[in-house]
């Protein structure tokens, strides 16, 4: 479908509602899991779980029927003068109060319920004595199943790209009889957790989570909003590119290397500006991850570094201005030529080197244009361009290792570790060619995502009659869990003290470093921040924006508003239903002007036992989170969906105001690689440009100003007579970018963060010996899973535990008491705790497996959070020739506003 047939029939649904207007983009993504349910489901052991039952209800009966025989034997202690016939008694009780089978024959005239209740232990014993047979049978069962997951190609080719050393592990582990050794079980436990995460969790990677574009289409089909039932039989499509994590340290290489960096072309640094009596500029140097074994890139250390200036350093900077970009060497020789004597030729170049390598001079060569379709292969053709006796090889071996990566997806199983050594290979050449001994690539060096081709259309009027309004309200209420907010409020508080109201400021680089230094710490440790809006902590005057008295009560209602429906919720019910204008009356507090324009993601899963939809997370929108896998389809596809999605933002866009991208500043990350999207990029200091230069907005073309009319800053170009809003779409989270851009991002439309409607609620209930929040829901749409909370030790550990058998006996009597359902994730929350232990994992009670692979990962005297799994199994509506699959929607919710909002 093309573009323009594409708008006719994308009927998108729209909503209005507290003066402002809402769409979804044209484009939804839908997240799939790789392993079926069928796949997964012989994991379990029914018999396994059935007799944890009988045993369960045989300790219930014995417990019940054990008040009445204590008392009826107490009585019968009382009732006699024998000293033996007192103590057989007395022991028979002590037995019965601790579930013993009494061992001596019963005592003469011993009450009538002492007999039952050991027939009852009898029967007891009998089933416990069964459960070490079947613990057994169902580990040896679930470890059979686990090798003929494992031995599948959706798995193995997974494995190939994310891990490829527990993959090298896989055929020893399959070939092994038994349970194998202490390495065994570490590979049967790291497997167990890639297949169950494959199986449950939508993080898009390779064949493990596969991707589908959709459309809403005014000819599509009705049905419930996000019910994904999509098997056509037209297969996928794979995709592959080489990991940018890898680059930035041949790069370091070349602009170290004076033989090599002498053919660069070099530029001054973007914003780099001449004082009187020095240069003043950003100063960016890379720092690589901390270990091998991430993949993604390290992250760039920015500060203003000034120079003195000299002579020779103005000279530089004036031909650098007035030539550049200039190969390194052709500069040094206009240098030198300035005054030969003075100035010999090889320490003009040593100058220049190091002027490289503290980043006042730039080389744009050596950068990746992340809008690019194709940014690897730019960044090679590029270098090969520069026509020097070493780039032409270098730039092959980059050829090379880029067509190696490409033929990964195509490749049979059984090639693709060959081809994965090929890169890793063409990285050490070209590392070598270029006299690095050692490049140190991260473990991974390849991205691989699986798309399906001819993905699902979605009917508009069903969203709009059943999802938009609770969507709507939800993302009318983001402004009080906006991490940005805070910082934007608090960037225009401090313009005008500095200014005055309506006052300007025509250097955006001072300005950001002054907030960043004389301000924005301040405004933080007195109370600032998102924090700052769920209580008052106190924060003078002079640091708090005046919007933060609405802000507070606008989160304090949200508090009492919730609090008062949970007060009043029955013990034990499982869920807790906002009244239906709860989220829009909140939204009513917030001053209009707050926000002008809005595009929020929204991560949800279609839950029909639950009555709708699950909200997973909220990201910020403005395209990114869709687009960014456009490469991952066909060409055309690829163009509509980028046409499509630019297109949709325009028309956010009033006149007068042009939207202009915000880039992470060095990307050496794949997941910041998406189309352009917008028709202007910003260039901040020490950023490289790649768009035409009439499509570029340098930081010093702006000039901040507050519109004293609307309430807000403003960023106004010279140079286009416009409002320029920054629109940022990449992976770093806002704390993570340089100071300038997290400055700029004051003026955008950006939001970050996930709502949280039980901050401030007071009183988890008791569940068992857990603390319990009830599943939490605003119409349609559960904002929130129903989760236990325990103590540093409330888990069962194998540890403490006299055998197996007891151990999953533990977890089983757990779960009775506290209401646990049979599947569900935990995670550790203590600030201590790993990232991995962060990450929520997989538990189901009936796989033996998976409660020990949890105690092995679970370090104990940490909190332990579970969360309800859900939608559970039931509610997978992907299907495909292997069964049914865990599947998410990602859709993007974009707001203007259509009344006038006026400042507080």
């Amino acid at each position: 479908m093309g573009v323009e047939s594409m708008s006719e029939a994308a009927a998108v649904p729209t909503a209005s509602a507290d003066g402002m207007r809402w769409t979804l983009s044209p484009f939804f993504l839908v997240r799939v899991g790789g392993l079926a349910e069928e796949d997964v489901a012989p994991l379990r052991s029914p018999l396994l779980a059935d007799w944890a039952g009988r045993v369960l209800d045989l300790e219930g009966d014995l417990d019940a029927l054990a008040g009445p025989v204590c008392d009826a034997l107490a009585d019968a202690v009382g009732g006699t003068d024998d000293p033996a016939r007192r103590r057989a008694l007395l022991k028979i009780r002590r037995d019965v109060h601790n579930r013993r089978l009494p061992g001596a024959a019963m005592p003469p005239s011993t009450p009538d319920g002492v007999a039952r209740w050991v027939a009852l232990r009898r029967d007891y014993q009998d089933a416990l004595d069964e459960g070490g047979g079947l613990l057994d049978a169902a580990l040896e069962h679930c470890r059979a199943r686990l090798r003929q997951v494992a031995g599948g190609e959706t798995l193995r080719r997974g494995l190939q790209v994310g891990s490829p050393v527990l993959e090298r592990e896989l055929d020893r582990y399959l070939s092994a009889a038994g349970n194998g050794g202490k390495k065994a079980r570490k590979v049967e436990r790291s497997l167990l957790a890639y297949i169950l995460r494959t199986a449950y969790k939508t993080s898009p990677f390779s064949s493990l989570t596969t991707v589908a574009l959709g459309r809403f289409d005014a000819a599509a089909d009705g049905g419930a909003p996000g019910a994904v039932h999509h098997d056509n039989g037209d297969g996928t499509r794979g995709t592959a590119r080489f990991n940018l994590a890898a680059f930035p340290p041949l790069a370091a290489a070349i602009e170290g290397a004076p033989a090599l960096r002498r053919d660069l072309p070099v530029e001054l640094s973007a914003g780099c500006r001449t004082e009187e009596r020095r240069v003043r500029y950003v100063r960016r140097t890379y720092q690589p991850p901390e270990n091998r074994w991430q993949t993604v890139a390290g992250y760039l250390d920015e500060n203003v570094f000034t120079l003195p200036r000299t002579p020779l350093l103005d000279e530089v900077v004036a031909e650098a201005v007035a030539h550049g970009p200039l190969p390194l060497s052709d500069l040094a020789a206009r240098i030198h030529a300035a005054d030969p004597a003075a100035r010999p030729a090889d320490q003009v170049e040593e100058y220049l080197g190091r002027l490289l390598v503290l980043g006042l001079l730039t080389a744009p060569v050596l950068r990746v244009d992340p809008h690019h379709g194709d940014p690897f292969a730019d960044l090679a053709a590029r270098i090969a361009a520069l026509d020097a006796p070493w780039t032409a090889e270098f730039a092959g071996h980059l050829d090379r290792i880029a067509e190696r990566a490409a033929a990964l997806p195509a490749a049979a199983t059984g090639d693709r570790r060959a081809i994965l050594a090929g890169v890793r290979s063409g990285v050490d050449d070209a590392a070598r060619h270029i006299g690095l001994a050692d490049p140190d690539p991260p473990n991974a060096l390849v991205y691989e995502d699986v798309a399906h081709t001819g993905g699902p259309r979605a009917a508009p009027g069903a969203w709009e009659d059943a999802l938009m309004p609770d969507l709507c309200a939800l993302a009318g209420i983001m402004p009080l869990f906006d991490d940005l907010l805070p910082e934007r409020l608090a960037t225009r508080t401090y313009l005008r003290h500095r200014r005055g109201p309506g006052g300007t400021h025509d250097d955006v680089v001072r300005f950001a470093h002054e907030f960043n230094e004389d301000y924005l710490h301040l405004f933080l440790a007195t109370g600032g921040g998102a924090a700052a809006l769920a209580e008052d902590s106190g924060g003078g005057d002079r640091f708090r924006p005046p919007e933060f008295d609405a802000l507070r009560a606008a989160r304090a209602e949200l508090s009492a508003r919730v609090q008062a429906a949970y007060d009043r919720l029955p013990p034990g019910a499982p869920e807790l239903a906002l009244d239906g204008d709860t989220l829009a009356d909140v939204a009513s507090l917030l001053p209009p002007h707050l926000v002008e324009r809005t595009s929020v993601s929204l991560f949800l899963q279609h839950a029909p036992s639950a009555g709708g939809h699950v909200l997973n997370t909220a990201h910020t929108g403005w395209g990114g989170q869709i687009a960014r896998f456009a490469h991952d389809f066909a060409p055309e596809e690829a163009e509509e969906l980028r046409a499509g999605m630019a297109a949709h933002l325009a028309s956010m866009a009033p006149e007068g105001t042009v939207f202009a991208s915000l880039s992470n500043g060095y990307d050496a990350s794949n997941l910041s690689l998406y189309p352009a999207l917008t028709p202007y990029e910003l260039v901040c200091p020490g950023d490289v440009g790649f768009r035409e230069p009439d499509a570029q907005i340098p930081v010093g073309d702006l000039r901040i100003v507050d519109d004293e009319a609307s309430g807000r800053l403003r960023l106004v170009s010279r140079r286009l007579g416009a409002t320029v809003v920054p629109v940022y779409s990449g992976a770093l989270i806002p704390k993570s970018l340089s100071r300038v851009k997290r400055v700029l991002l004051a003026f955008s439309d950006t939001c970050m963060g996930t709502p949280d409607l039980w901050s401030g609620v007071r009183g988890e209930r008791p569940a068992g010996d857990m603390a319990h929040r009830p599943r939490l829901r605003h119409g349609g749409v559960v904002l929130h899973r129903a989760r236990w909370r325990t103590g540093a030790d409330g888990l069962p550990h194998r540890a403490d535990s006299a055998d197996d058998v007891d151990f999953h006996l533990r977890w089983r009597r757990m779960a009775a008491n506290a209401g646990l359902p049979r599947r569900m994730f935990v995670r550790q929350e203590n600030a201590g705790a790993t990232h991995a232990a962060r990450k929520p994992r997989y538990i189901d009670l009936d796989n033996p497996l998976s409660l020990a692979a949890a105690d092995d990962a679970l370090t104990p005297g940490r909190t332990q959070v579970l969360t309800e799994m859900l939608p559970d199994t039931g509610d997978m509506g992907w299907t495909s020739h292997a069964g049914r699959h865990v599947s998410e929607t990602v859709v993007e919710i974009n707001g203007t506003r259509t009344t006038e909002g006026s400042p507080q």
